[in-house]
């Protein structure tokens, strides 16, 4: 005879009998009644669960409304959420505020961690880490004006600094697939 399945050999009970009509088997395997009443259960024998099995369906008499309800409350496992405390910009701040109090710190320098291109990038164009594409370009724009040759034909600085400006957008162009 089968083990119960949730139970240890030494405490096992009788199994009680299948539920399905005229089946003479232990009824091993619980099965719930309905969607509204997931902890009352039938107990089947295995070729009486399977059956049932396949013909249950969880979402019987749900209109598609609860239905979606439904699966966006399983989830998170059916438990209550709230949206994001910190605003993106208020996030933003604090990072800056954190630079900068780390920045002007007089203790010991501490080594830099390896920052990705796309993050020097951004910092080389002066953008913080949430810019978006529309911002990307219109800063891109806005040196490119400052630090064109054509605008200083006489300056190598302003020269090396377009070119840097360049790199960064053309970095930050492949990560994103921005297109103009």
């Amino acid at each position: 005879m089968a083990k119960y399945f949730y139970q240890d050999e030494e405490e096992q009970p009788a199994a009680p009998p299948c539920d399905h009509l005229g089946c003479d088997q232990p009824g091993l395997y619980p099965a719930p009644k309905s969607n509204q009443r997931l902890n009352d259960r039938y107990h089947f024998c295995l070729d009486h669960v399977r059956e049932y099995n396949k013909k249950w369906n969880f979402f019987e008499g749900f209109s598609e409304e609860q239905m979606y309800t439904q699966m966006r409350k399983d989830m998170v496992g059916d438990r209550p959420t709230w949206p994001a405390s910190i605003p993106l910009k208020l996030e933003a701040r604090l990072h800056e505020f954190i630079r900068k109090l780390t920045k002007d710190s007089p203790q010991s320098p501490q080594p830099k961690a390896a920052i990705t291109k796309e993050a020097q990038a951004l910092e080389t164009m002066g953008l913080g880490p949430q810019a978006d594409t529309k911002s990307i370009k219109a800063r891109y724009r806005e040196l490119v004006k400052k630090y064109h040759p054509d605008t200083n034909p006489d300056n190598p600085k302003a020269v090396e600094r377009f070119k840097i400006i360049s790199e960064a957008y053309m970095i930050l162009r492949a990560n994103w697939h921005t297109k103009d």
